[in-house]
């Protein structure tokens, strides 16, 4: 007879016919996010959605599981790899662990930190030894948002900075007679961004300058302002000498290129003037 101990051992994969081997699979948000995907969405937190430009941030978790029956290697360094057109505006803060057991999972965070206004993309991509999703890779995407301040007088846009008031404008806030007359003027503040601005001052709407004592915000605005949305506020002028009386109007906010927005105001004061006729002839003072 033969010698049993002459026959190979056999694999128990070999008698079932299954090799053994590791299957990669990516979930975000509990959904799985399929090889190659180049659709990011919500549902799978592929889309971090809309992040504030300056000091915002949005971070995801994500589940990389091995489905296989083998342990799954990621053989890349660094295990995950950020690159595409916003690669830069992608951080992975917390690298999966490798080799992963078969059944097993492992996590990754990435955090989006856009650095501009508008849609961001970038693609993920993770080196492994699943020999038909070598690299497994999918895109990722975020927008950034931002606030825009801007101000108008009289349907005018007033320019952050401005320095000349004028009538068109309502900055020049024309004549006012010392003797208890005063001027109001209406301002609308605006936002035309994509997120809402915070004016962040305390009051809101400061005045400042040679003659700030001149003129008083009688109506501050409100805050925040939604985007796309309007508020307004009032200043009044009252004079308190003859001439030119000048102040500046300061409002802090969190618009990252014009913070804080200021403009120039002035409004001319008048003294009483009498004047005494005879037989409708001036009779001038000290006469």
């Amino acid at each position: 007879h033969r010698d049993l101990h002459s026959f190979p051992t056999r694999r128990s994969s070999d008698l079932t016919g299954v090799a053994s081997q590791p299957e990669m699979q990516v979930k975000g948000n509990g959904v799985e996010i399929v090889d190659n995907d180049n659709s990011p969405g919500l549902d799978d937190h592929t889309d971090f959605d809309g992040v504030l430009v300056n000091g915002g941030t949005q971070e995801r978790t994500f589940t990389i599981y091995n489905t296989g029956n083998a342990p799954l290697n990621l053989t890349g360094s660094p295990k995950v790899v950020i690159g595409g057109n916003h690669a830069a505006d992608f951080t992975v803060t917390t690298q999966p662990t490798t080799p992963i057991a078969a059944s097993g999972s492992t996590t990754f965070t990435v955090r989006f930190d856009p650095s501009a206004m508008g849609m961001r993309s970038a693609t993920l991509s993770v080196a492994n030894d699943d020999s038909d999703e070598n690299p497994y890779n999918f895109a990722i995407q975020g927008t950034g948002t931002a606030p825009e301040i801007f101000i108008t007088g009289n349907g005018i846009e007033i320019v952050d900075g401005d320095t000349t008031p004028s009538a068109d404008d309502h900055t020049d806030f024309g004549n006012a007679n010392v003797s208890g007359e005063s001027v109001e003027r209406t301002f609308t503040l605006q936002n035309g961004g994509s997120a809402s601005l915070n004016l962040t001052g305390s009051p809101k709407v400061v005045i400042g300058g040679s003659h700030a004592a001149d003129f008083t915000v009688t109506a501050q605005p409100t805050s925040p302002v939604s985007s796309g949305g309007s508020t307004t506020f009032t200043v009044r002028f009252d004079p308190s000498a003859t001439g030119n009386r000048t102040a500046i109007v300061t409002i802090a906010n969190d618009d990252g290129d014009e913070n804080p927005y200021d403009f120039a105001i002035q409004g001319m004061g008048l003294g009483t003037e009498i004047q005494v006729t005879g037989n409708g002839v001036e009779i001038v003072d000290g006469d």
